[in-house]
């Protein structure tokens, strides 16, 4: 069988979810990433 389809809920709509958490940790880990290309993780953060 192959996955044709991937769903995601980012919104809590099909799964309860605290967003505040969401946010913080996205944000967070995508901001660490973004240090390897020259951002700063606080300016980057702020500026999303």
């Amino acid at each position: 069988m192959k996955i044709k389809t991937v769903l995601f809920d980012l919104d809590g709509t099909l799964l309860p979810m605290d967003q505040d958490v969401f946010i913080k940790t996205y944000f967070g880990l995508l901001a660490d990433k973004m240090i390897n290309y020259g951002y700063d993780s606080e300016f980057f953060i702020k500026s999303m």
